[in-house]
């Protein structure tokens, strides 16, 4: 599920706007801003996740013939509504696209959008002397999904970087609440 009601939202002028032969939730006015509903506005922000995702691991997609990884990240890192699980009223639950960006970006702890030496190193600094913990989320350095942040995280991102090996997790372990 996506929020679909109540949208804020702008329509273009003349044809390009919504056809208010197919619903007008803006009083007839035709070049308006306004609050709208439907599936066309909640079906949008489910694609800009995937794209989210898809942009900071074009990997994800590898070896499928299909968008089955990105339905399960979307499904697994939902907000819960409803019976818990998967239900006929809400699906997996509202789309959490913070939850979704974590679950992918394990090993990636400095902020600069890339998992490089930069990460392992922030990891080595938080485990041996105590330095800062890995941002915005400690769990990010949980490249291997262990379900704690340690020197075995650095050498895989050392493993991934350096000797092509294989890329940090999609983990759903220790998403924020």
């Amino acid at each position: 599920m996506a929020p679909g009601v109540d949208i804020w939202t702008f329509d273009l002028s003349g044809v390009g706007g919504i056809n208010p032969d197919y619903g007008d939730d803006c009083g007839g006015d035709l070049d308006y801003a306004c609050y709208i509903s439907g599936t066309s506005y909640s079906a949008p922000i489910v694609a800009a996740i995937a794209a989210k995702l898809l942009y900071i691991r074009p990997d994800i997609l590898i070896g499928t013939q299909n968008a089955q990884p990105i339905y399960d990240i979307l499904g697994n890192t939902a907000t819960d509504l409803g019976d818990e699980g998967w239900d006929p009223m809400h699906g997996w639950g509202r789309v959490n696209a913070a939850n979704a960006v974590f679950a992918i970006s394990r090993g990636e702890v400095n902020n600069d959008y890339i998992v490089n030496i930069s990460d392992a190193v922030v990891i080595i600094n938080y485990v041996f002397i105590g330095g800062p913990p890995p941002i915005p989320y400690l769990h990010l350095g949980d490249t291997n999904c262990d379900g704690a942040v340690n020197v075995s995280d650095a050498v895989w991102i050392l493993n991934y970087v350096e000797a092509s090996g294989p890329p940090p997790k999609i983990c759903f372990l220790n998403l924020p609440e």
